[in-house]
């Protein structure tokens, strides 16, 4: 508490502590690189703990660090849930679904969102946007990805 919020963050990006480093997470970025940073800290923890033998007792840690399990999937749910309005208002921008589908590698998932943005009536998507829509499915098929 005697340090002010951005250096609780710094510490807490190195040491895989949520809830000090969201209070300074104010885009969709931010947010997104918190929850999968400390998603990696989480995972390479647990990893050293189950794997590595040693003589020496391990620091405890705190229950729920090493409760939660973070997945891509819950990633993107707690993003949905949060009470920040700039991430919920950024959560539904074009580039960044696409990101998400990306990352969770649901191709099929994109097709279909992509396939509402297009079909909706009366709404112009920007022309970048549909050029990168049409490159990323030749890109996928020059992958082999099989696509809805």
């Amino acid at each position: 508490e005697q340090f002010n919020r951005y250096e609780r963050a710094i510490y807490a990006a190195l040491s895989g502590n949520l809830k000090q480093l969201l209070p300074v997470c104010e885009s969709w970025e931010d947010t997104v690189w918190a929850y999968f940073r400390v998603m990696v800290d989480t995972l390479v923890e647990q990893e050293i703990r189950t794997s590595v033998i040693t003589t020496e007792e391990m620091e405890e840690l705190p229950r729920d660090y090493l409760e939660t399990n973070w997945t891509s999937e819950k990633v993107f749910e707690e993003l949905q849930a949060t009470d920040k309005k700039r991430v919920i208002e950024e959560n539904q921008e074009h580039y960044h679904v696409i990101q998400k589908f990306i990352i969770l590698g649901d191709v099929d998932g994109l097709m279909e969102e992509f396939s509402r943005w297009l079909s909706k009536d009366r709404i112009v998507l920007p022309g970048h946007l549909l050029r990168f829509m049409t490159h990323l499915i030749l890109f996928f098929r020059t992958l082999g990805l099989q696509t809805k």
